[in-house]
């Protein structure tokens, strides 16, 4: 389907330069939109998606219900909760979790960041008989920053609307219109004795620290599956706003950043 080409997970773009009248500023589209503190680092709603050694457990299924948990070393723990079923020609999934870390440096990255907890809700449903369907998450990153860190970094909050049409025009397989709409506020990351001043708008030591913004972006696309190749073959435009205040207490707006992508992804 849609999930590999449009998520609410933003890579595209992370490592471009944030400009501002075409101006550089030292800033990176992650660092300055899109970031997460909760387990040390993170992707726009992928603030609990760092690979770990840990255990985990998942119940059997009763009644469209599953629910899993897991524990990681020093110290991160999860717990989620999946339905997923099918009434009266619809076809619908939902999940909920909550996740915690307690290491100021969990995934070795020096961000620095203690005692941070992730909320997180989602879900889709899909009208069979038409082939349309939505699809939504919405979560909250609570940060609680270590000694040393920026004093003011805010709750992170990060939500993600998609929605479309499945098809079927030939042989080949499915075709999914798609158009999408996420938004992130205060997704910046804040630590400035990381060695690249994660976060700062301006390339120089003495970087000025952001410390409230709101990322915007919106876009649509197409997906071609072949299925005989386990193949899908997409296309899409994104466009991206940014817009934050300083420590300074003056604000920016970013330059507005628009791509063009395709690409082709084979499933194995």
């Amino acid at each position: 389907g849609t999930l590999f080409p449009a998520n609410g997970v933003t890579f595209d773009g992370d490592a471009l330069n944030v400009t501002i009248n075409g101006v550089p500023t030292g800033a990176a589209w992650l660092n300055a939109g899109f970031w997460c503190e909760h387990a040390g680092v993170g992707t726009a709603n992928d603030c609990a998606g760092g690979r770990l050694n840990g255990v985990r457990y998942d119940t059997p299924t009763f009644a469209g219900f599953t629910l899993g948990a897991s524990w990681g070393e020093d110290d991160y723990w999860d717990i989620a909760l999946r339905w997923s079923g099918e009434h009266s020609g619809f076809k619908m999934a939902f999940a909920t979790a909550y996740s915690e870390s307690t290491d100021p440096d969990i995934l070795g990255t020096g961000a620095n960041t203690n005692d941070n907890q992730y909320f997180q809700v989602g879900g889709m449903i899909k009208h069979l008989p038409s082939g349309l369907w939505v699809h939504g998450t919405w979560g909250k990153n609570f940060i609680d920053d270590a000694p040393g860190n920026h004093p003011y970094h805010p709750d992170s909050t990060g939500w993600y609307l998609k929605a479309g049409w499945t098809t079927r025009f030939s042989a080949l397989g499915n075709t999914h219109f798609y158009g999408e709409y996420g938004k992130n506020k205060d997704g910046f990351a804040n630590d400035t004795s990381a060695p690249d001043c994660f976060g700062c708008l301006d390339a120089t030591d003495n970087g000025t620290q952001i410390i409230s913004s709101d990322a915007t972006r919106y876009g649509v696309g197409v997906v071609q599956e072949i299925d005989a190749a386990a193949m899908s073959l997409w296309a899409k435009w994104r466009h991206h706003e940014l817009d934050g205040t300083l420590a300074n207490q003056s604000t920016f707006s970013a330059d507005n950043v628009d791509m063009f992508l395709a690409g082709a992804v084979i499933f194995y």
